[in-house]
């Protein structure tokens, strides 16, 4: 059985992305603070796996079936300080 909430290895291993193509995810906006992942503290970042599943299974328009805001573009974060500038960004 999945957990509830993935960290951002345990996500890549599930849905066999990258790490680094997740934090892409969060950093285009794909992955919506307070909807698909949490930050409980500035260097922990929580996916809610139903979140991840909808989002998965979505209707192939960057949508879910209750008519959510589209999916960014992917982009490509290309450093990991980038990345961390993303993540540093994200306020609770």
């Amino acid at each position: 059985m999945t957990p509830i909430y993935l960290t951002v290895l345990e996500l890549s291993i599930q849905i066999k992305y990258s790490e680094q193509s997740i934090y892409n995810l969060i950093c285009n906006g794909t992955f919506v603070e307070g909807k698909h992942f949490f930050k409980p503290t500035p260097k922990k970042v929580l996916f809610k796996w139903q979140a991840i599943v909808e989002w998965i299974e979505g209707d192939g328009n960057g949508t879910n079936n209750e008519g959510d805001v589209p999916k960014a573009n992917l982009a490509v974060c290309h450093c990991e300080s980038e990345v961390k500038s993303c993540l540093s960004a994200i306020t609770i």
